[in-house]
């Protein structure tokens, strides 16, 4: 698996966790969130 996929399954497990946990998010809250994360543990998620 190249590190483009591996960042893209993490991305998705992540998505997939939050919108467990917050199922009436849509898809702008889920990425404000995601976005959060990545400043929070300074890994770049998002272009």
């Amino acid at each position: 698996m190249s590190p483009r996929q591996k960042l893209n399954e993490e991305i998705a497990e992540k998505l997939e966790e939050m919108h467990t946990e917050s199922p009436d998010k849509g898809y702008r809250r889920l990425r404000d969130d995601l976005e959060a994360c990545q400043r929070q543990t300074s890994v770049a998620y998002l272009p």
